[in-house]
């Protein structure tokens, strides 16, 4: 069995790949490779933000189950962090600005 350092890399795959033709049309040494950080639910990079940082204060103690997740935002954050705590089972409540556009309420309420 695998022993890994962090849990990061297993929230969600998504493939690395080596950008040989950049680094190369650059003159860089060595390798460059991306992190193609898709794959979650969102279709945003803030979809393994939301999952690490909740899963990091679950282990540190900090989130008890079932606890409450509070966030002011109403951006594409809180749209991953919703997804997120649901998915833990967590509920969650978010403080917006009451400017934000009604079709957006509706989304993140969903």
């Amino acid at each position: 069995m695998e022993v890994l350092n962090s849990y990061y890399p297993v929230l969600y795959r998504c493939p690395v790949v080596k950008l040989g033709g950049y680094a190369a049309h650059h003159k860089l040494n060595g390798e460059v490779l991306a992190y193609l950080d898709f794959g979650g639910a969102t279709g945003s990079a803030k979809d393994g933000l939301a999952e690490g940082m909740l899963a990091l204060a679950a282990q540190r103690g900090d989130l008890k189950k079932g606890q409450p997740v509070v966030e002011a935002s109403g951006g594409t954050f809180a749209a991953a962090l919703c997804i997120a705590a649901r998915r833990s089972g967590h509920p969650v409540y978010l403080v917006v600005s009451p400017t934000l556009p009604g079709e957006r309420q509706k989304l993140l309420q969903r």
